[in-house]
């Protein structure tokens, strides 16, 4: 504007200076230059005025506009000198919300209404100065005294040169309150589940009903499985699941997801190797759109010992049982022959008084051949006594040697031919080969054969058939017994080789035994680490299989006693003494 002026003075000067040298028309007195003057000045003057009244004007439009920001929002807003704390102004928000008028509240610090301390307070605003932060959560105090929750966002602004504190002040009270229950109700519930007597597992399950990772688990499944939380939740439950179990768990969890519930049992593998038997609950349920199962697990060890003590229980009851059932056959199978041979003896000594002892029609021998017969029973019964005497302490043995094996059973079943033969059953014996030599021991195999041969003679009638089978398998050697005979009930097939068991009790049953030849069998061919098992069906037959394996000593035996002739004659007459009775 100053420059304007003088521009205009000089070109006036000027004007009057050039046109005083020539022509009077353009004279101008020194009145009408100031009158030119004060002209432009009123011109040039409007013109400022006119920009500064527009200038404020706007100023104004400005204040009006960030003074209604700030007077209309719904939010409550403090303005603060950060240097002493005092509240320099509120808005219409913030006087309803303390309760103070605008005068009343602008007189008063932040700290009258801060739940901090004052030194707290102004460490607050030089932190909201260092822009070290900007957010605080605080206890506000009402004009009535009560306390609210408040989340406070804080920044400084510049106003006509000086630095104040914005503060925006949001009510938080009923989100405490909220959030306060909630973790009231997580804590209870975390209480819960961790203290729990079963472990709990959370696990998602996949859109092709596959397991997912777990979720959540609580301590006493950390504590049961032997890892940690941060552990299982990088594992799947078929993590822990046998390998049998893993193929079974699809159908489990169709079941699972079809009825929402579902409760099994199973077996779960421990960190340390450990197997724990568990019986799992499971339900399903969606959390958060998401599929999810969850399965309580009870470990049932202490029951499925107390299970396991019971069966023992009834069993070693039931073994009295038997055991007592067992002497009174014994006290049976005594008197029995004992009665037999004190009348042969009787007869034998009546004939000698009465002069009777010609023989011409051979009585005597008979009585005597009985007498004999029935001796060798008792040798057996005592025999087998003895033997199971010593299983139980430890004391029987096997005497291994390297044997042709074909040769070993071809000649007990060959020998017991006559014998068959005159019960008018068909024997037969068939091999695949010729020879076999393997680690066996000769007197206990033909006692395995004279067992179950002298059973396929007792429950088979006359004009049924007996078929003996080898069968070479490299590895190990089969060798079958086969009879047409009465055969075995189905019910008795599991317990035919425990001891002391028979199938037929009765003081009247056909054939007489102790029930406990075949559990001897059974622990003869265990010693050859073989196994025997037998298949029947009622009155078609029955097969018992005996599969040893091929073993050979590196250095032959030779301090084996052999068998004589005579000795298999009468073993195989005390293993037959019980058929012809």
């Amino acid at each position: 504007m100053i420059s304007t002026i003088k521009f205009v003075t000089n070109s006036i000067y000027n004007l009057g200076y050039f046109s005083g040298f020539n022509n009077d028309y353009f004279s101008i007195s020194n009145e009408w230059i100031l009158i030119i003057l004060l002209l432009c000045i009123l011109v040039i003057g409007g013109m400022v005025f006119k920009k500064l009244n527009l200038i404020i004007r706007q100023l104004k439009d400005k204040g009006s506009y960030y003074s209604s920001i700030f007077e209309n929002n719904h939010s409550v807003m403090l303005l603060i000198d950060p240097e002493d704390g005092k509240i320099l102004d509120a808005n219409n928000e913030a006087c309803l919300f303390y309760g103070y008028s605008k005068e009343e509240i602008k007189v008063k610090k932040i700290s009258d209404i801060n739940g901090l301390g004052k030194n707290e307070v102004i460490e607050r605003m030089y932190e909201v100065k260092r822009q070290q932060s900007k957010s605080f959560y605080f206890q506000h105090r009402l004009s009535s005294g009560e306390r609210r929750d408040v989340e406070v966002y804080c920044n400084p602004i510049i106003i006509n040169g000086k630095e104040i504190l914005c503060s925006i002040v949001h009510d938080i009270t009923y989100r405490k309150i909220v959030e306060n229950a909630l973790h009231q109700s997580e804590r209870k519930f975390r209480e819960l589940f961790n203290n729990a007597n079963d472990a709990i597992l959370l696990h998602g399950l996949l859109e092709d009903n596959k397991l997912d990772n777990f979720i959540e688990v609580n301590d006493v499944a950390c504590s049961m499985l032997g890892y940690t939380r941060e552990e299982l939740i990088k594992m799947t439950p078929e993590d822990l699941m046998l390998g049998e179990t893993k193929k079974l768990i699809h159908d489990t969890i169709l079941k699972l997801v079809s009825k929402g519930k579902h409760t099994y049992t199973t077996a779960l593998v421990t960190k340390g190797g450990k197997i724990t038997p568990v019986e799992i609950n499971s339900h399903v349920y969606y959390m958060n759109d998401k599929k999810v199962l969850m399965s309580i697990a009870r470990d049932i060890s202490e029951r499925e010992n107390a299970e396991r003590a019971r069966k023992e229980r009834e069993k070693a009851i039931e073994y009295e049982n038997l055991r007592t059932e067992f002497f009174s056959n014994i006290s049976h199978e005594f008197k029995t022959p004992l009665n037999v041979i004190l009348g042969s003896v009787q007869l034998v000594d009546l004939y000698l008084k009465n002069e009777m002892l010609g023989d011409k029609d051979n009585r005597i021998h008979k009585h005597i051949s009985t007498t004999t017969q029935n001796c060798y029973r008792l040798v057996r019964l005592l025999n087998n006594l003895l033997d199971i005497t010593k299983i139980d302490a430890g004391y029987f043995e096997t005497h291994l040697q390297n044997e042709n094996i074909v040769a070993i059973v071809e000649n007990i079943t060959l020998s017991v031919a006559e014998y068959i033969e005159n019960k008018g059953i068909y024997l037969e014996f068939d091999t695949e080969v010729e020879e076999r030599i393997m680690a066996c021991d000769p007197d206990k195999i033909e006692r395995i054969m004279l067992n179950l041969l002298s059973n396929a003679v007792k429950f088979t009638n006359s004009g049924g058939s007996i078929y003996v089978n080898i069968e070479d398998k490299e590895s190990s050697v089969v060798i079958t017994v086969r009879d047409t005979g009465i055969g075995i009930p189905e019910d008795k097939i599991d317990i035919i080789f425990d001891r002391f068991r028979q199938v037929d009790k009765s003081f009247s049953r056909g054939q007489e035994g102790s029930g406990i030849g075949l559990s001897i069998v059974k622990t003869l061919v265990e010693m050859h680490e073989g196994t025997i098992k037998v298949e029947s069906k009622n009155e078609i037959g029955s097969e018992f299989i005996i599969e040893l394996p091929v073993l050979v000593l590196p250095e032959e035996i030779k301090n084996h006693e052999k068998v004589t002739e005579q000795s298999v004659v009468e073993r195989i007459s005390i293993e037959f003494s019980d058929i012809y009775s």
